[in-house]
């Protein structure tokens, strides 16, 4: 376990993949390899062969990011670029989430029924792509709450029934605790469920209280709302807040849809050449020139992050009844401002009788 504040917890870490011991051992001998999962090294040789084609496309310092983006793998990233993006809070970008599996499944079920094949098996054959996709990018929580979020959207669908954000949401954390309950105090675990708790709940909720029609409008209050409830626990784990990590993340989201695109043809097409899958790759590179041209921009401003150390529980507690306190003001003003217009609408109806 960790003996100093701040340094990594490589115990509670193993035990949130599973792990709950470790054994050295001088040599390894295989004496049955009968007891392999067909399906299992399916997916591992196929992760080897794409990792092997990004190899070939990709620029060396863009290697590791289009690994970490497509294959869920960050172990070759720069340190240096990964610290950047952690500092400035983007480091979502890099996390396989449900906008990788929306273009992947979503692009495999057009295409599928635009080939004829019925709704039925279309969801069938994207439902097993998918859970395959979670599993070649490492069974991370993010990547596996995602999985099971899309396909209660098209059981849902399939089945006529309403999807709900916020219940699919729930069924993912029940099913990955479940199986391993020390994945709550991970921070993936914690970004990627109230990320999505904060846009499904809260930022509905305030787009709606404040009369956010527009979809600029949509997109600032929900980053806003996102922000707010991630804030504690990137300080918690990170001990530092990207103040304009806001601003920062309305300007590269959008382009985050490219760089997955680039990546994934960067792939495809580096499976018929080397020139093909350079090209797809070179939307990424400039993607990612761009990134880092924001950050540099950004760290010439004053205060841009800020060092607080880990917060204490008293803190949370605080920061946590301030923001309750908020929402029960918005909660009211809006009850009042309900009532005032039934109000005026009941004096003037009694006027013109």
């Amino acid at each position: 376990r960790a003996r100093n504040p701040g340094t990594f917890d490589f115990g509670l870490y193993a035990r949130s993949r599973g792990y709950c011991g470790q054994v050295y051992g001088e040599d390894v001998r295989i004496l049955d390899n009968t007891s392999e999962i067909p399906y299992l090294e399916g997916i591992r040789i196929l992760k080897k062969r794409c990792g092997e084609i990004l190899e070939q496309v990709c620029d060396p310092r863009d290697l590791g990011v289009f690994q970490a983006v497509v294959l869920g793998d960050q172990s070759q990233m720069d340190p240096q670029l990964r610290d950047m993006y952690q500092r400035h809070g983007i480091s979502h970008l890099l996390a396989v989430s449900g906008q990788h599996l929306t273009i992947l499944g979503g692009s495999l079920y057009l295409l599928l029924r635009r080939m004829g094949v019925r709704q039925f098996g279309s969801g069938l054959i994207c439902g097993l792509a998918v859970i395959s996709y979670g599993i070649l990018t490492g069974s991370s929580g993010s990547a596996m709450r995602a999985v099971v979020m899309i396909l209660c959207l098209w059981l849902g669908a399939f089945l006529g029934r309403t999807y709900d954000s916020l219940s699919a949401m729930g069924l993912a954390a029940v099913v990955l605790l479940w199986q391993r309950p020390y994945m709550l105090f991970q921070s993936g675990f914690q970004l990627s469920f109230g990320a999505v708790w904060a846009i499904a709940g809260p930022g509905a909720w305030l787009c709606q209280r404040l009369g956010g029609s527009k979809g600029w409008q949509k997109t600032l209050i929900i980053s806003l709302s996102v922000q707010l409830v991630l804030t504690p626990m990137v300080v918690w784990h990170y001990f530092r807040h990207p103040f304009y990590g806001l601003l920062l993340n309305l300007l590269v989201m959008p382009m985050a849809a490219g760089l997955i695109y680039s990546g994934a043809g960067a792939v495809l097409l580096g499976a018929f050449g080397v020139w093909p899958g350079r090209m797809a790759a070179g939307t990424g590179h400039f993607i990612l020139l761009i990134y880092e041209g924001f950050c540099g921009v950004f760290e010439r401003l004053p205060g841009w992050s800020l060092l607080l150390g880990r917060p204490g529980p008293g803190q949370l507690a605080a920061y946590g009844l301030c923001m309750g306190l908020l929402a029960a003001a918005l909660f009211w003003s809006g009850r009042l401002a309900a009532g005032k217009e039934k109000r005026n609408i009941g004096e003037t109806g009694r006027f013109w009788r």
